[in-house]
């Protein structure tokens, strides 16, 4: 009688195994499908990562060749700069000889 309950425990234990297995109880499927759609989310944000990482760069390859640009504006504003003050000193200068040549020539 014990050996018969042992048996019957060990077929019950077979046949609820052999059935979940044909039907798929578990969600093998299921599970598999979900980790096939994580990958692919991975992949996505992957991709949109290195998309945005290849923005970033061209940026900055923009942006490093504004500042050479201004870099070369700033030292041409600065060359100006020392001109316009030759110039200012030049007109200056100009300008006190034509009133010292009006006064000279007022007075005589």
């Amino acid at each position: 009688m014990i050996p018969g309950i042992g048996v019957a425990i060990l077929a019950g234990a077979g046949v609820f195994i052999g059935i979940n297995a044909l039907l798929d109880t578990g969600d093998t499927a299921k599970k598999a499908q979900l980790q096939t759609e994580r990958e692919r989310k991975a992949e996505l944000v992957i991709k949109n990562m290195q998309g945005a990482v290849n923005q970033l760069v061209e940026q900055i390859g923009s942006l490093q060749e504004k500042t050479t640009t201004l870099e070369v504006g700033a030292a041409s504003a600065e060359a100006n700069r020392e001109a316009i003050k030759i110039l200012t000193e030049r007109l200056r200068f100009m300008q006190q000889s034509v009133a010292k040549r009006k006064q000279a020539s007022g007075a005589v």
